[in-house]
């Protein structure tokens, strides 16, 4: 965990220190990787989404 808690909808939920993000690096050359979360400000949203 990156020590942050958030509150949504009545609930609180611990956001993980690492995520998976979809890299583009050139034509047509995408990469799944994993970075770091980044910290999330009080004008920012995070939104974590299911994956398949």
């Amino acid at each position: 965990m990156n020590g942050q808690t958030v509150a949504a909808a009545g609930k609180n939920y611990d956001i993980p220190a690492k995520m998976k993000a979809l890299q583009y690096s050139g034509p047509e050359t995408f990469a799944v990787v994993e970075i770091d979360v980044p910290d999330i400000g009080d004008d920012d949203v995070l939104v974590r989404s299911p994956s398949p």
